[in-house]
């Protein structure tokens, strides 16, 4: 049975974020999960064969994308000839950009870009629904326990046992969910709150779903505490709203009024319980040496790197430090260098590249809910650039890198905004919205 490339892009996204599930101390809730994961991210695109490739003037920025991704995965690949740790550059390579490209042929190939972004962006803010509300009732009604020097909130209901792990002291948790830290907790919900907001107002979901949702996911991000996942949130809601025109004096509002809370927050936090907090400071302060640690090599091999995916063990090990670089702008600066870099770095401008083109030359040929997808998508593009500043998932394994991806191809993908259709070779491609 053959798939359509925009379920196989829904099913292996949707697949791979289940299957990085974690309980306390991160561990894996899906035996083997990991590799079910890497299986599904190779083959499912098989069945999903033949990929079938538009050409033609109108997928010219999807070419120079794929053609991009690709020098970055061959170079990757080179890195590993200079690179001290040269097996496991090769094997972080073809595991982060094999799938990774197959994603973005996938994306090239899908005939209902639209439909296929409603569709993920739905599922998304399901499975960050499902672990706000998990985490919440984890926090709410779990059994608190210490086990192997560990803070655990357990809940158990019938058979089935889930569990969080706690940081810090109270009155200030930080709750993780089965997201395995409040990080990558904080990430899903800042994701479901855009993407809910744009749900709604595309009509996919109601008012009374989207308000209830909007209230469990903003108090599982709050109790996080996690200073870049709430950043990162409102910096995808700045953007959605002011990239949707008919918001924008409601935008201007809202970040005066959200630059007066960081203001009051901070005026707070200087003598008060807040700054003696062990979860306010915890994990934080480090990464400004981590940050030194990868600048400093970085400076010294700027052309060539130390070596794709091992900048932990090539720069931060070396100097004592077991954490990964909570940068992933700098880490990828310190492990391919700068041309790679601002290789990666095209990639992810062209889809606000398109937009702008859209909107100035293309508003007789395209549709306002397709504007409205591309909208979204850009925004949450500008997002995660913005977030990974603090947070190192870009071009990681898992599922952050491969929507990364799919988000650059299928925001040039020109039937994303384009209802009735395009002409390749003097026939007519329908693209559904």
């Amino acid at each position: 049975m053959q798939l359509s490339a925009g379920f196989a892009i829904l099913f292996i996204l949707m697949a791979t974020a289940i299957l990085q599930v974690e309980g306390p101390n991160m561990t894996v809730l899906i035996p083997g999960a990991p590799y079910m994961a890497l299986a599904l991210q190779v083959f499912v695109p098989l069945v999903a064969w033949p990929i079938r490739l538009h050409l033609g003037r109108p997928f010219l920025p999807i070419v120079v994308a794929v053609i991009l991704l690709i020098c970055v995965f061959i170079f990757s690949l080179l890195s590993g000839f200079w690179s001290d740790s040269s097996r496991l550059v090769a094997q972080r390579s073809l595991m982060i950009w094999v799938p990774a490209l197959l994603i973005a042929l996938l994306s090239w190939s899908d005939t209902k870009p639209g439909e296929t972004f409603v569709r993920l962006s739905f599922g998304i803010w399901v499975f960050g629904l499902l672990l706000a509300a998990i985490g919440l009732a984890l926090y709410t009604f779990g059994a608190t326990s210490r086990k192997d020097g560990m803070l655990i909130q357990s809940l158990t209901i019938g058979p089935i046992t889930i569990s969080q792990e706690l940081v810090g002291f109270p009155p200030f948790f930080r709750i993780s969910s089965l997201a395995g830290n409040a990080n990558a907790l904080a990430l899903w919900c800042g994701h479901a709150i855009v993407l809910g907001m744009y749900l709604h107002d595309t009509r996919r979901i109601g008012k009374l779903v989207f308000v209830t949702s909007s209230l469990l996911l903003t108090g599982a991000l709050l109790l996080t505490f996690s200073r870049g996942g709430m950043a990162a949130s409102l910096m995808w809601l700045i953007l959605y709203l002011l990239l949707h025109s008919k918001w924008r004096q409601l935008v201007v509002l809202f970040i005066l009024l959200s630059a007066l809370t960081i203001i009051g927050v901070q005026r707070l936090s200087e003598n008060s319980i807040l700054q003696q907090s062990v979860r306010i400071e915890a994990g934080l302060n480090i990464r400004d040496i981590l940050w030194a640690h990868l600048w400093q090599s970085f400076t010294e091999r700027v052309w060539t790197g130390v070596g794709f995916g091992v900048s932990q063990e090539e720069i931060l090990q070396v100097q004592g430090l077991e954490l990964s670089g909570h940068n992933g702008h700098l880490i990828v600066l310190s492990e391919i260098g700068i041309v790679g870099y601002m290789v990666l770095f095209a990639v992810w401008m062209l889809p606000l590249v398109n937009l702008l083109v859209v909107q100035r030359y293309s508003k007789e040929a395209t549709s306002i809910t397709g504007v409205m997808h591309l909208r979204t998508l850009v925004a949450v593009l500008l997002g995660i650039f913005a977030h990974q500043m603090v947070e190192g998932s870009w071009t990681r394994w898992g599922f952050h890198t491969l929507y990364w991806v799919y988000l650059c191809i299928a925001g040039v993908h020109p039937g994303l905004c384009n209802v009735s259709g395009l002409r390749h070779n003097g026939k007519r491609i329908r693209y559904v919205i």
